[in-house]
């Protein structure tokens, strides 16, 4: 596997660990403990964790759904694909959008 490969993937592999890990976090942990605690003290907390939550969840769908968002929005090698598209000869899968050019 060539160097560019390797890096897309171990930043694939740390970013998704790193969600998950989230998501199990507020999952199983915190929104139970604030739940406990009650609406005096799990309102302002949620209030202000939702504005840095949204921009988040943003930002990881514009990545995740680059495609149909255009090219400006999921740079190729975000994609996982060269900037010349992907490569049959490196393991590369052509997708619908491709197939459409």
């Amino acid at each position: 596997m060539d160097f560019e490969m390797v890096t897309i993937r171990t930043i694939h592999i740390v970013v998704g660990a790193f969600w998950a890990g989230t998501a199990i976090f507020f999952a199983f942990i915190m929104t139970p403990q604030l739940q406990k605690l009650g609406p005096p003290i799990m309102d302002p907390v949620m209030g202000a964790l939702a504005p840095v939550m949204a921009k988040v969840m943003l930002t990881t769908r514009a990545t995740c759904q680059g495609h149909s968002l255009g090219a400006a929005a999921c740079p190729p090698t975000i994609c996982g694909c060269g900037a010349k598209g992907p490569d049959p000869a490196r393991g590369h899968q052509p997708t619908p959008r491709d197939l459409r050019k």
